[in-house]
């Protein structure tokens, strides 16, 4: 019987599963033929994916075209930036020379200018003389060239026309008048002096005339009584006609530098003017080849995702046939499967012989069962029961142990409580009386504290006392010793005063008798002054004394050694005089040279400014994608090499403006773009970088890591970035990094992302 049910349920249980496994089968269908429908629905237009590949190939030869002229234009712009240096460097020197000049005439002019208000100018600044002659004429005139024209002075020039014609130069000889342009009052003593060369002036010095003189270029001099004078240097005079003839040469010479300077300036602004428009053309083309760039990885980026989307669904039409074929096959054998246990049911005998003497024999089983286990049952409740009653037996005779040892115990420790009880309450016993005797202590020990107190508070009021009394007494004694010390003080200089007149009194008595011959006590009987008369008053007679030894100084007294004082001091005011015009030189020198320094300063300031604010302005156009940026200068008056930096700033669709008035990412965009313009000014081998791009979003990120990809391609500088933006890491050669792989433990590792790329393409 339980074979027969067995191969029924048997059969039914694979009849339902065969039905589940095809209604699953056909859903499976259903839901294949769905996604068939869905992912014909999703692929990709065909049209637009030839549309995208024609549009991909037309912007790749736009961007090719758009390299091309990129480079010329890159071409161009080095061209003319190299025109700019050349026209640059040209008008510096130039006007460094005009500038040169400029300050050696202003140093002329001041030399050659008066100090001060001058009454009487003298005759040299009247006088115009060839260059080479100015030594000859100062060695002709020599002092006399200081003498003025102004009638008012003492000695000056003035014109004297003779009734005899003065007689001629010697044959062959040259006046100075024909090489000196100056006044008539001047013109008679330029005509008896004639200029020859140095060996013919001995011979011709025999036929000078009285009032004739020869002189050289070089400064000899032959006059007609006899008097040679060899060239000894330069006068003043012909010092001063030299920087005059000197001025009047440099001031043509700086009228020519200016101009060739303000030539040369327009042409260096004509080429910087050719240059930044070369620099806007590659900058528009570096523009458009950005725009072109973007605009080709977004076209190759949109035909990718087709392509790969054409694939995919190519791979998943192809797993839905392939899938829909299988479940199709497994559908037919599944119903080929379920008509064989439909016909195996069919065929099954529904009668059953063995059924009712199994009820028989299954009903008497069960009788059975139930007193056998009602047996077991009763048997173990006997058994538990037992062995409960001997657990309780030995837990008793434990317990009876215990309470005969705590017996024992608690005997002991009433005996111990008893003894303590007696002992405390004779102790008790024994201080019943401490606290009368501790109060009455305590009163005798306040007692005797306030005796104490009175005693001490008494002895304190004879100190102060004492102490007021003392103060008292050193007061007294401080003013006693001032009063001492004033009158010893006193006494002092009146003895001083009183040696002082004696030792004045002596003297007075020995200069009377080393210069009267006479004692004081005779003195008014030598000047004849009656005793009885009153004396005259003393500042009468120190005035009379003091006019008369004036009178005599004024007499004076024969120096016989004045030519040689003359001498020594003609020589020393010579020296100090050419130490002054030394000084003078060395001043304009120095001051030429300081010039010189700033204007060179200022040049290279100009150079560094100029190419500093050129890379400033290209990247802040790279970092910001657009916008505008320059530096300029804030000169001082006093000197411009003091003057501070502004930076402008115009972000892309904002109004210009300064550093302090743009948001934090802004700030830091434009300061990386003046950091780095000044590094590509003067690159160095190492860079580092620490939490710069901190403050920037990863769309500024993506620019600032593609402005430094190009720097360290165009310098030779290498970047050490510290950061923790992913995308600044993504862009790395190499990472270096610190990681706790153990609590406490550090360790340093590091990645060679250029190395795991070649690995990467090598796989795949």
């Amino acid at each position: 019987a339980a074979e027969a049910r067995a191969r029924r349920k048997s059969l039914e249980m694979q009849a339902h599963e065969r039905r589940e496994a095809r209604l699953k089968l056909e859903r499976q269908l259903a839901a294949l033929t769905a996604q068939h429908r869905d992912v014909i629905g999703r692929a990709p237009d065909a049209a637009r994916l030839t549309a995208l590949q024609a549009e991909g190939q037309s912007l790749l030869g736009e961007h090719e075209a758009i390299d091309t002229a990129l480079l010329e234009a890159e071409a161009h712009a080095i061209a003319t930036s190299s025109t700019v240096t050349a026209a640059r460097d040209g008008a510096q020197s130039t006007r460094l020379a005009a500038e040169r000049l400029a300050v050696e005439v202003e140093t002329l002019f001041k030399l050659l200018k008066p100090q001060g208000e001058v009454v009487f100018p003298p005759i040299v600044d009247s006088l115009t003389v060839e260059p080479g002659y100015e030594t000859a004429l100062g060695a002709a005139l020599g002092d006399d060239l200081e003498v003025p024209l102004t009638q008012d002075s003492p000695v000056h020039w003035r014109s004297n026309k003779p009734e005899v014609a003065d007689p001629g130069l010697p044959k062959g000889v040259e006046p100075l008048a024909s090489r000196v342009t100056g006044p008539l009052e001047l013109a008679r003593r330029l005509a008896q002096i004639g200029v020859v060369d140095a060996a013919d002036g001995p011979r011709l010095q025999a036929q000078l005339k009285s009032g004739q003189r020869l002189v050289s270029k070089a400064g000899d001099l032959w006059r007609w009584d006899g008097f040679v004078a060899a060239a000894h240097g330069d006068s003043a005079s012909a010092v001063r006609l030299a920087q005059r003839n000197r001025l009047g040469g440099l001031a043509g010479e700086l009228d020519t530098l200016q101009a060739a300077s303000k030539t040369q300036l327009a042409a260096e602004a004509k080429a910087i003017a050719t240059h930044r428009e070369a620099d806007e053309h590659l900058r528009l083309q570096r523009q458009r080849a950005r725009e072109t760039q973007m605009r080709l990885a977004e076209a190759r980026q949109a035909l990718t995702i087709m392509e790969q989307q054409a694939r995919e669904t190519q791979q998943r039409l192809a797993s839905i046939a392939e899938a829909r074929e299988i479940a199709e096959e497994a559908l037919a054998d599944a119903g080929e499967r379920l008509a064989e246990v439909e016909i195996a049911l069919e065929t099954l005998s529904e009668a059953n012989p063995f059924e009712d003497q199994l009820a028989i024999v299954q009903e008497d089983a069960a009788e059975k069962r139930t007193a056998y286990a009602n047996a077991r049952a009763e048997l173990a409740t006997l058994d538990r029961e037992h062995k409960a009653r001997l657990a309780r037996l030995t837990e008793i005779g434990a317990e009876i142990t215990r309470w005969a040892e705590r017996k024992t115990s608690a005997e002991t420790q009433t005996a111990d409580l008893r003894a303590r009880l007696e002992a405390s309450l004779e102790e008790l016993e024994m201080f019943a009386e401490l606290p009368e005797m501790l109060a009455e202590q305590r009163e005798k020990l306040l007692s005797a504290v306030a005796d104490a107190e009175a005693a001490r508070q008494a002895q304190a009021d004879q100190l102060a006392a004492a102490d007021q009394t003392f103060r008292t007494v050193q007061t007294e004694l401080r003013a006693a010793q001032a009063a001492v010390s004033t009158t010893r003080e006193t006494r002092a200089r009146a003895e001083a005063r009183l040696e002082a007149a004696r030792q004045r009194r002596a003297d007075d008595g020995r200069k009377t008798r080393e210069t009267l011959g006479v004692a004081p006590d005779e003195c008014l009987a030598l000047a004849e002054h009656a005793v009885d008369t009153p004396l005259p008053a003393l500042d009468d007679v120190d005035k009379q004394l003091a006019r008369l030894k004036g009178d005599r100084e004024r007499l004076g007294g024969v120096n016989l050694a004045a030519d040689d004082d003359l001498a020594r001091m003609t020589e020393q005011f010579d020296g100090v005089e050419k130490e002054r015009l030394d000084v003078e030189q060395a001043i304009a020198k120095l001051r030429a040279g300081i010039g010189e320094l700033n204007r060179e300063a200022k040049g290279r300031l100009d150079v560094a400014f100029h190419t500093v604010n050129g890379h400033f302005q290209k990247l802040f156009g790279i970092l910001f994608n657009g916008g505008e940026a320059s530096l300029k200068m804030i000169e001082s008056p006093e000197d411009p090499l003091d003057g501070g930096l502004e930076i402008i700033a115009k972000p892309p669709g904002k109004k210009p403006a300064t550093l302090s008035l743009l948001s934090g990412g802004e700030q830091t965009l434009t300061a990386l773009s003046l950091i780095f313009a000044v590094f590509l000014t003067n690159p160095s081998p190492i860079c580092v970088l620490d939490e710069v791009d901190a403050p920037l979003d990863d769309a500024n990120v993506d620019r600032f890591c593609l402005m430094m990809e190009k720097m360290a391609e165009e310098t030779d500088t290498r970047f050490l970035v510290i950061t923790h933006h992913p995308q600044t890491m993504s862009r790395m050669n190499r990472l270096f990094g610190v990681t706790m792989a153990e609590k406490g433990v550090s360790q340093l590792v590091s990645v060679d992302l250029e190395l795991a790329r070649k690995f990467v393409e090598q796989a795949a």
